[in-house]
């Protein structure tokens, strides 16, 4: 963990943030919207199980269920190109959103393992991609999982990568607006400091 920290560190910086936020900001109000339109479009007003949050392992079998042979192609499509970038995409803004706050905040001795903290959208963008893979399975070979038994397995295992996801993002915003609290008053402090200096 250490060494992760390490080779991140000389990557944290506004500029990269600046950047990232160029490259996710298509993907949130063109791409993704686009490609939801038109899955809903071909499967009949649902949602896919992406961005669903908490999901059961017979939800997802019936919604794959559900879908037609169109939708079940088009769903790949978007795990395979758009939501095969956007994993790296959004956890690469929030290890530079932590980052920052990290370097901006001054941890005391007693919370500088608050700094570790920083590996958390790793975990999450694995989780993610776990829940692609285990969907894209379904998609492709549910008939023949279910023969064997095994559809409602690796639906359960996309349904725990899922809420793990989900879950670990939640943790990673709650860390943030942490952060941010502790900026606010690392900054009250200082002025009142130095207005007293004065």
């Amino acid at each position: 963990m250490k060494k992760y920290i390490e080779r991140v560190q000389p990557y944290i910086k506004f500029r990269n943030l600046i950047i990232i936020f160029m490259v996710i900001i298509p993907f949130n109000i063109l791409i993704f919207p686009i490609l939801s339109e038109n899955f809903r479009s071909v499967s009949g007003n649902l949602q896919t199980l992406d961005v669903q949050f908490g999901y059961s392992p017979e939800d997802a079998l019936n919604f794959i269920q559900r879908l037609g042979e169109t939708a079940r192609h088009f769903y790949l499509l978007i795990e395979w190109t758009a939501d095969l970038f956007y994993p790296i995409i959004y956890s690469s803004l929030f290890t530079l959103l932590l980052g920052l706050l990290f370097k901006a905040v001054h941890l005391q001795d007693k919370l500088t393992g608050l700094r570790y903290l920083i590996v958390l959208p790793v975990f999450m963008m694995g989780f993610d991609y776990s829940e692609n893979i285990l969907l894209s399975i379904l998609l492709l070979w549910h008939n023949s999982l279910s023969g064997y038994g095994m559809a409602l397995w690796v639906a359960s295992f996309a349904s725990i990568a899922s809420l793990c996801k989900w879950l670990t993002g939640g943790l990673i915003l709650i860390t943030l607006f942490t952060g941010f609290i502790l900026f606010t008053i690392n900054i009250i402090r200082t002025n009142s400091l130095s207005r007293s200096e004065e």
